[in-house]
């Protein structure tokens, strides 16, 4: 769900055989001209097989053409029940209370352990 309020830092996918994709939504849209932009370093990858890799790293099995109707049947959905349809950074402090030098914002990589590593 793309939402004009607040534009999401691009990050990167590394893939087999460093293949670096640049991600900044996740609609099937942008990932069509993300995998246009990517880089390889040692050997070219099929346009098709860089989506359907793309996919298979976003952990939808079946490819790409999987993807597109996970996300408009099971995606799309549960945001809207869920009232995600907001896009806000998480990752800054909102109030000035906390913006003290000794504090840091987090990065995603400190959300990710937070949440999977936490026990």
């Amino acid at each position: 769900m793309k939402n004009n309020n607040y534009s999401a830092p691009i990050s990167h996918l590394a893939l087999k055989k460093f293949h670096i994709v640049p991600i900044k939504e996740l609609d099937p849209a942008s990932l069509k001209i993300s995998a246009k932009k990517a880089k390889f370093d040692r050997e070219k990858i099929k346009y098709n097989t860089l989506l359907n890799a793309i996919a298979k790293s976003l952990a939808v099995k079946g490819g790409f053409a999987e993807y597109q109707r996970f996300y408009d049947s099971e995606l799309v959905p549960f945001l809207k029940k869920n009232g995600l349809t907001k896009r806000v950074d998480l990752l800054k402090h909102r109030l000035k209370r906390f913006d003290l030098p000794g504090l840091h914002e987090l990065s995603h990589q400190n959300v990710s352990e937070r949440i999977f590593y936490s026990g």
